[in-house]
């Protein structure tokens, strides 16, 4: 039972006004409020860090969806920084929703994605033979989608309270946070 409801600010709290997508108690979170966001758009980090700490703040676990119109297909992509971040944020998934799928939402992993870099020599003023390539290199921001199982938000997840993680790139460093996520293993 999903509803869409305003949470007020109270700044005695520290906390600012948010409206989720959609809130309520989803299968193995009787006890907790878990909240959906929708990301049908490019959204900045600042946006996703603020209204994630604001739902942390209220004890809420996140989940959040990126809705697609058709399939990411097996082929070589490149994500949006948001996805990038949600990516992170989630333990190397991305949740991918199909409009008509009910509550069937399908994880996805950026693994590496690599190109042949092609061999060639050349010849030295001194007339040493030189060489290069021959191997393949991995791309820095084109990824290879690997699919995991199709999950049921009702049955598949459950509430984690997320522990901080650091990275080199700050826009992908992610706060401790509460969030609502798969119980699967990693599948890659």
């Amino acid at each position: 039972k999903l509803e869409r409801e305003d949470f007020n600010a109270n700044e005695s709290k520290g906390l600012k006004k948010v409206r989720p997508d959609l809130s309520g108690r989803i299968g193995g979170a009787e006890k907790n409020a878990v909240i959906i966001e929708v990301q049908a758009s490019t959204l900045p980090i600042k946006t996703i860090l603020h209204r994630t700490e604001q739902y942390s703040k209220r004890g809420a676990y996140i989940l959040w969806i990126v809705p697609l119109s058709e399939d990411l297909g097996v082929e070589n992509f490149r994500p949006r920084l948001f996805e990038r971040f949600l990516h992170t944020m989630f333990y190397g998934r991305v949740y991918y929703w199909h409009k008509g799928s009910g509550g069937i939402v399908t994880p996805v992993h950026f693994d590496t994605a690599e190109r042949y870099i092609e061999p060639s020599s050349w010849f030295e003023e001194g007339g040493e033979e030189r060489s290069t390539g021959g191997y393949y290199k991995p791309y820095a921001r084109i990824k290879s989608p690997l699919y995991g199982t199709p999950l049921d938000l009702t049955q598949d997840f459950k509430i984690d309270d997320r522990k901080a993680f650091e990275l080199e790139n700050d826009k992908l460093s992610v706060p401790a946070c509460k969030i609502f996520q798969d119980k699967l293993q990693s599948w890659w």
